[in-house]
């Protein structure tokens, strides 16, 4: 009896929220529209061996959403944003082993070369469109 009185004079419950994914896309990003993910095409990985001499990483792609690229030799690898690098004119130096990715924002869309200080090795790329 009790129980039935309190259910009747208590204020109502407000609705549930749904579990499992917190808050809705569109109150995270009011300014994004769609249903938040977007569907990336993983192209698949290629090495390219060392060289002294400056080659192409990978060449240019408007649609280039991410470039990973890992130095799988024991020489350090110099990467040049551009059709051409040199041991003393790179943008990032990549000792064995170490990786470099470029993801939004900061997505390079050009050529990408790179040059090794030593013939041993090479380096593993992977693109996403």
């Amino acid at each position: 009896m009790i129980g039935r009185l309190l259910r009747a004079i208590a204020p109502p419950r407000p609705a549930e929220r749904p579990t499992g994914g917190g808050l809705p896309w569109s109150d995270l990003y009011p300014d994004r529209s769609g249903a938040g993910l977007t569907i990336r095409r993983y192209g698949p990985p290629r090495s390219v061996g060392a060289t002294l001499a400056s080659t192409i990483l990978s060449p240019a792609n408007a649609a280039r959403a991410s470039l990973a690229i890992v130095n799988d030799g024991t020489a350090n690898l110099y990467v040049g944003l551009g059709p051409a690098v040199s041991t003393v004119a790179f943008d990032a130096k990549l000792g064995p082993g170490q990786a470099l990715v470029l993801e939004p924002p900061d997505t390079y869309q050009g050529d990408v070369a790179g040059v090794w200080d030593a013939v041993n090795g090479s380096a593993r790329i992977t693109e996403t469109t």
